[in-house]
């Protein structure tokens, strides 16, 4: 048993008023693909939380125009794709997204331009789907207990339990249930 001397690494959040182990599915995959590397990111804490990366932001910035357009629709609000369009070249080219160079702009601009257009003309697989199944959830957190088969001492803590958490996306439900 490594006894863990601080809470650099991140490994610790608060649920349902208590802190637990936690792992997220980002952290399991950094494990998955190198031991070392999640080692150095999540024991070690050699990551710094306060840079923002191009792909974190110009995720999330999607993630809220997708929810901001579904909002709308469930309004019964008239979604015009040039609005749209604009609205998202205002949010790749002025906005906060530190993209690492023009050419990461110029793609993201595309490749998500076509994906909001085919939403918005509803011939998008996102937007089949939408039509097809009720959304009964959006950017649902969880929190999967996993007991483990030792203890973890994290300062002076021990934890047998390792929750997996996260978020889902856009979870669906077909109209059979």
């Amino acid at each position: 048993n490594e006894v863990i001397q601080s809470d650099k690494q991140k490994l610790l959040k608060e649920y349902k008023g208590k802190t637990v182990l936690a792992c997220s599915y980002s952290q399991l995959d950094t494990f998955i693909q190198c031991g070392w590397k999640w080692k150095h990111l999540y024991i070690d804490g050699m990551r710094d939380d306060t840079l923002s990366t191009e792909a974190l932001e110009l995720g999330g910035e999607i993630h809220k125009t997708f929810e901001a357009l579904e909002n709308r629709t469930k309004n019964g609000d008239c979604i015009e794709v040039g609005e749209v369009l604009e609205t998202w070249h205002k949010t790749v080219y002025e906005g906060k997204i530190p993209f690492e160079s023009k050419d990461n702009q110029d793609t993201a601009y595309e490749q998500h331009a076509e994906t909001l257009e085919g939403y918005c003309n509803k011939d998008s697989v996102l937007s089949v789907l939408i039509s097809e199944y009720d959304i009964i959830g959006v950017e649902e957190k969880f929190f999967f207990p996993f007991k483990l088969g030792f203890t973890v001492n994290i300062n002076g803590d021990d934890y047998d339990t390792v929750y997996l958490n996260g978020a889902i996306d856009l979870v669906l439900e077909d109209y059979d249930g």
